[in-house]
């Protein structure tokens, strides 16, 4: 008889038994299954029940380039009418449950395990097979209740069940150039030193505007919620010449005179219901390009001239008294549509308005003006002339005080007697 001392484990021997121990119970659990009797064993072997967990998810819709241009998608049924409508009226949502990173999972993973999926609700749907990332389409949404099965040879091992809320948010933007995005588009046209490619070149309107990149931060920050993105804004847009009234557009030569901004809008949305609504609009009815113009042509813009034109003062007063009439036509036409009543695009939501952003001034707060950074630094004018492409320092304060100051003033009068006659809500965005 063998009478060698057997030695006392000690803690670092720990760890290797339960490896081992582990490894010979999946061993076993293989040769189970293969005989027929895995699913007691497979209990036995893997985790604990309730301990089957499920990450789910909306796909996104906004943000996409389907068709490879290198420029996000936008239905704006300009291109494809129908199609555009099915997208925003019609669409399949598809909704991915992920179970790979459960413990009821990753430890039962050679034991071949299937999955289950049943979603009652809007729709009811069995989705079965050996993925642990499920993806189910559904054409409704609201509450599901998500049951989510795994077996091994053909038996439950764990059961999760969790009540859902998808939801499909319909945000569109419409308006002027600071809506549409003017000076940034999408990226270059292949094979050219500078020929920029727009969504839509005769509006100038691109993927890098405001309004949709604000879209697409909403479709990434949650996975619960996806984006339906429809952007209409189009450069040089007023609300009487744009958004209520048909519009050549920035570049007429690019397509035929475009219907109104809202009355595309309709078309396009039909009976749903629209979320959430950017706009900016204003600067145009007040005619603020020729403002600029008579700055940069006339030798100061600010000051009467013997050449029998209107400097950029008596253009401004003259003009931007008609940012708050027409503030009223708009008006008229939100409140009809806040009625939701068949025959107008159905406003759900708040229509938001941002303000005239400063384009006035430099990073650092102060005014343009031209000056190279040694001719700051020795105090003198730019060029000699103290001007920046044409605008001198004293007609780049004006823009400022006056007439930016004067445009979201204008503006937010027109939202404050809008608001007070009740019907649609309207929020002025500033900052």
């Amino acid at each position: 008889m063998d009478t060698t001392a057997t030695p006392n484990p000690t803690p670092s021997d720990a760890p290797k038994r339960r490896r081992r121990v582990k490894l010979l119970a999946l061993v076993a659990g293989v040769i189970l299954v293969a005989l027929g009797v895995g699913a007691t064993a497979a209990l036995a072997i893997g985790p604990d029940r309730g301990t089957l967990r499920f990450d789910w998810s909306i796909g996104d819709r906004y943000g996409l380039d389907a068709d490879g241009d290198g420029v996000v998608d936008n239905p704006d049924g300009l291109k494809d009418l129908a199609k555009d409508k099915a997208w925003i009226q019609s669409p399949t949502y598809q909704l991915t449950f992920d179970s790979c990173a459960s413990p009821a999972v990753t430890e039962r993973s050679s034991l071949n395990p299937s999955f289950t999926l049943t979603l009652t609700g809007p729709e009811s749907k069995t989705v079965s097979g050996s993925n642990c990332k499920i993806t189910v389409p559904v054409t409704k949404l609201g509450s599901f209740k998500a049951v989510l099965d795994i077996k091994v040879a053909g038996v439950s091992v764990d059961t999760r069940e969790e009540t859902i809320t998808p939801k499909d948010n319909l945000i569109v933007s419409v308006g002027d150039s600071v809506a549409s995005g003017e000076g940034n588009p999408d990226t270059l046209e292949s094979g050219t030193f500078w020929s920029p490619k727009w969504q839509n070149k005769q509006c100038h309107r691109t993927g890098l505007a405001g309004p949709a990149q604000a879209a697409l931060r909403m479709e990434r920050r949650d996975p619960h919620s996806s984006v339906t993105f429809v952007h209409l804004a189009c450069s040089g847009a007023s609300i009487t010449t744009g958004l209520l009234g048909d519009y050549e557009g920035q570049d007429p030569s690019a397509g035929t005179k475009l219907k109104p901004q809202l009355d595309q809008l309709k078309e396009l949305v039909g009976n749903r219901p629209v979320d959430a609504m950017t706009v900016s609009i204003g600067a145009n009815d007040a005619e603020f390009s020729a403002v600029v113009k008579a700055c940069l042509i006339q030798t100061n813009g600010l000051l009467p001239n013997s050449t029998g034109q209107k400097n950029g003062v008596e253009l401004f007063d003259d003009k931007a008294p008609l940012i708050t009439k027409n503030y009223a036509l708009l008006d008229a036409r939100l409140d009809k549509m806040a009625k939701q009543e068949a025959g107008d695009v159905k406003l759900k939501g708040k229509v938001f308005v941002t303000e005239y952003m400063d384009v006035t001034k430099d990073d650092d707060g102060s005014y343009c003006t031209g000056q190279t950074a040694k001719e700051r630094e020795a105090g003198k004018d730019a060029g000699g002339t103290a001007s920046t492409d044409g605008i001198n320092k004293a007609e780049m304060t004006w823009a400022d005080t006056y007439v930016q100051d004067g445009l979201n003033k204008r503006v937010t009068d027109g939202i404050a007697a809008a608001n007070a006659n009740g019907g649609a809500e309207i929020q002025f965005v500033g900052g």
